[in-house]
């Protein structure tokens, strides 16, 4: 989670930094002196970059649990697996923590990769 806290704070500051630099690039007066919107245009798409950065950063802090998912399923630790699941899902699939555990160890391996 750390990590996660880390690449989206970077990104935050990245925006910030675009940001001013956007201020400086399309101020009127500079607009003006560039007859070449290339730098308007590279600072667009910088910007557009930066926002998908932050917005891919945001949805995949979910996924990022399933290797302590899969960890605690190698560890045999179906409680702190079973707390995880949904709660439609656990209770449509296994009435008991003991029928998730069952299902587990008849369904997965041993050891467990991805």
């Amino acid at each position: 989670m750390e990590n996660i806290q880390g690449f989206i704070a970077i990104n935050v500051y990245a925006l910030i930094l675009i940001l001013v630099i956007a201020f400086v690039f399309c101020s009127k007066k500079r607009l003006h002196q560039i007859e070449d919107n290339t730098y308007f245009y590279l600072l667009i798409t910088t910007i557009l970059t930066t926002f998908l950065g932050i917005i891919l950063g945001i949805l995949i802090v979910p996924t990022l649990n399933i290797n302590k998912i899969i960890e605690a399923v190698n560890n045999q630790d179906y409680k702190y697996v079973y707390n995880k699941l949904n709660a439609s899902f656990k209770n449509n699939n296994f009435s008991n923590e003991s029928t998730f555990e069952n299902y587990i160890k008849n369904n997965f391996y041993e050891i467990n990769e991805i």
